[in-house]
């Protein structure tokens, strides 16, 4: 539940609504524009008594300017695929789902700036953290769980399809159980115990080009808010048919003979995953990695 009360008392506002009209299309209305960096976030609100109103946190996101970003949201739900669409059948069905007036509201709050070297630097992305910490939005909060040491079929399967991504998780099924175990170990073996976790993602905009634009599988640590710690991503294992696995460019081994290398922009790929599989330290520098592990710790 959300206490609006608390909210404002942090400094939000309601500054507009998300609506169906009678054609089912999805309409934002800003009422206040934030021509600022902010935070923003869509509040369910369900009359569950004549007198009574239930409110739950829905989605959490930052934006430079609202309306802008509101707009890009509401070009996004036209899209077949991808997170828009998402959002636009969460949101029709939570505002046509069980209960009388159903509705979306818009609170939203000027972010905080700090001074960093002489430069006012904007704390939205931190707010943002911060505040999905906090209320535990329904439609972005992924699910993450820790590697654990071994793995069982079932509990993984179970795991990865509970997320918004199990359509694309049947593809990756159809992969023999052992052999991604034995990739996912030996990325837990690259991590060298360190907080790792594994995390699944939709694909993104500014992501590396060439990656194939599906969810992934992500090594990384985890900070407490869900999100990846920067420069934490040990490796990529897209969730498609064709198993293979994306490491970051500055881990590859000196000498490691370039047909077997897929370049990408900070990003290389075993063009031989069994290869791979059978000894991966003729991939990776031992040294590279102990430096890249002391850098998340």
């Amino acid at each position: 539940m959300v206490d609006l009360e608390e909210l404002e008392n942090l400094c939000f506002s309601c500054l507009g609504k998300i609506t169906l009209n009678d054609g089912g299309k999805i309409n934002i209305d800003i009422t206040k524009d934030i021509e600022e960096p902010c935070v923003y976030i869509w509040i369910g609100r369900k009359q569950i008594k004549p007198n009574t109103k239930e409110h739950t946190s829905l989605y959490v996101g930052k934006a430079r300017e609202l309306k802008k970003r509101m707009v890009d949201h509401n070009n996004s739900f036209k899209y077949e695929k991808g997170r828009g669409k998402e959002n636009a059948d969460s949101i029709k069905g939570f505002i046509s789902g069980p209960g009388n007036n159903n509705e979306i509201i818009i609170y939203a709050r000027k972010s905080c700036t700090l001074n960093v070297f002489g430069e006012e630097v904007s704390l939205y992305s931190a707010e943002e953290d911060a505040i999905a910490k906090k209320l535990s939005p329904e439609w972005n909060k992924e699910k993450f769980i820790i590697i654990p040491k071994t793995f069982c079929k079932t509990s993984f399967s179970d795991t990865i399809t509970t997320t918004r991504y199990k359509d694309s998780f049947i593809e990756f099924c159809e992969i023999d159980f052992s052999t991604k175990e034995t990739l996912i170990n030996i990325i837990l073996k690259m991590s060298n115990n360190n907080d790792i976790g594994m995390k699944i993602v939709g694909a993104y905009s500014n992501q590396p080009r060439n990656i194939i634009k599906s969810p992934y599988l992500v090594f990384c640590k985890i900070l407490e808010s869900g999100r990846a710690q920067p420069g934490s991503r040990l490796a990529w294992i897209p969730l498609v048919r064709e198993l293979y696995v994306n490491l970051p460019v500055q881990l590859k081994k000196r000498g490691v003979n370039e047909p077997r290398i897929c370049k990408r922009d900070g990003v290389f790929s075993p063009k031989d995953t069994d290869k791979f599989l059978e000894n991966w330290k003729t991939f990776i520098s031992k040294d590279k990695l102990e430096k890249f592990l002391r850098g998340i710790e």
